[in-house]
């Protein structure tokens, strides 16, 4: 789109989906999809530290009982 700026050509928001033309797309998928498995995987390392450091959440757990306490 900034090249079109550029060139004084008219542009919309139909010019930003261009790329789903583009002779690239494969390999821009193939991109985000390894992006978003990293991301994955970087959630789930960061649920495991917070619960090997700080411990499980006591919230998922139901309040004890007066006669056990």
């Amino acid at each position: 789109m900034s090249r079109r700026r550029e060139q004084g050509t008219a542009t919309g928001w139909a010019d930003a989906f261009a790329v789903l033309r583009s002779p690239a797309i494969g390999s821009i998928l193939v991109l985000g999809m390894l992006l978003l498995a990293l991301f994955a995987l970087w959630l789930f390392a960061a649920s495991f530290i917070y619960t090997v450091t700080l411990g499980p959440d006591l919230r998922s757990r139901p309040p004890p009982s007066p006669a056990t306490c």
